[in-house]
């Protein structure tokens, strides 16, 4: 039986890190499952405005939505 563990975090570098880790075969539905959810993970974060200097600095030359990296 695989099991799969997915990691979020939040890291000074890149803002958000997503790990998923397992059996590096990805077959059958647990994977399918995990796979789909780390996918997912970066879609739900868009709306959410990064407070970092260079997403600052692009927030101030644009009034669209706010940015993330």
């Amino acid at each position: 039986m695989a099991e799969y563990t997915i990691t979020i975090k939040d890291d000074d570098d890149f803002g958000i890190a997503v790990n998923l880790s397992g059996p590096s075969g990805l077959e059958g539905p647990a994977a399918r499952l995990a796979l789909g959810l780390v996918t997912l993970a970066p879609g739900l974060i868009r709306g959410t405005p990064c407070d970092c200097e260079k997403c600052r600095a692009a927030r101030e030359l644009s009034d669209d939505k706010p940015t993330i990296h």
